[in-house]
């Protein structure tokens, strides 16, 4: 199956025409692999603020960097992986078969929120909605660059964001919003121009669900239908909403709230 993904470079790039065939090869899975350094921690400094607040203070967020594919010499590029989920499930996917042609570090950052990088113990919804803002993400990744040039010594050396789905997203906003800190950007299977009402982005895995030739049958879309039509039903009682939250190991009363029955 062939992997689509949005490229973000500047126009005669060195990096793009020197790799463009290995940026847009398929994705092939790698093993499982980790830093030969444990998973550490970096204060960011003032990243935790809303748009129209001064910044609260500091937090800390896990990171990974391997060098194993830098041969000798100071490499030219630093790619930077970026986690949209939990940093204990990291491992290379397509980056590594980028890193190891191009010699390149490679560094990934845990998003806030996800694993062990919270800005605070025990959020509330509303502290999800001041601090769990994408135009915060790119600015960790911005001081994350700071932080990893200081500590490694990789001032002169360019970067280069990679993600998939939302990651991916956000690999290409963070380019675009600061094409001076970054080369370029790998986004697979990003989703750019959102909308509240997307019935597109479910027609896409519609579309997956059903598809033989990645394991799908109508069948199994028709499964999914079916069960997605049972939720919606019993969201739509108090007792329902009781069983959802007791099915999934919802805290109780969860679905009370209108805005989160909305996202199921």
């Amino acid at each position: 199956m062939n992997t689509y993904r949005t490229m973000y470079f500047p126009p005669n790039s060195t990096f793009l025409s020197r790799s463009r065939g290995v940026v847009l090869a398929a994705a092939q899975e790698f093993p499982r692999w980790y830093s030969t350094k444990s998973l550490t921690t970096f204060v960011a400094q003032a990243c935790i603020w809303t748009s129209s607040l001064p910044p609260l203070g500091t937090f800390k967020q896990r990171y990974l960097y391997s060098d194993k594919f830098v041969n000798g010499s100071k490499p030219e590029l630093v790619i930077v992986d970026i986690k949209a989920y939990k940093m204990d499930d990291f491992y290379a996917f397509y980056v590594s078969q980028v890193a190891s042609r191009t010699q390149s570090i490679v560094v990934a950052l845990e998003h806030r929120f996800y694993g062990k990088s919270f800005p605070n113990s025990s959020p509330t919804t509303a502290d999800l909605r001041k601090l769990l803002q994408t135009n915060q993400a790119i600015a960790d990744l911005v001081t994350f660059r700071e932080f990893i040039i200081k500590k490694y010594g990789l001032s002169g050396v360019k970067f280069v964001l990679m993600g998939c789905s939302f990651a991916g997203s956000l690999a290409a906003w963070a380019r675009v919003k600061h094409p001076d800190l970054f080369l370029g950007a790998v986004a697979s299977c990003p989703v750019i121009n959102l909308k509240y009402d997307f019935p597109e982005f479910l027609n896409t895995y519609g579309d997956l669900f059903s598809n033989k030739r990645i394991g799908g049958s109508p069948e199994c879309l028709a499964f999914i239908r079916r069960v997605s039509g049972i939720i919606k039903g019993k969201i739509a009682t108090s007792a329902g909403r009781r069983q959802i939250e007791s099915v999934f190991g919802l805290r109780a009363m969860y679905l009370e709230d209108q805005k989160t029955r909305l996202l199921w």
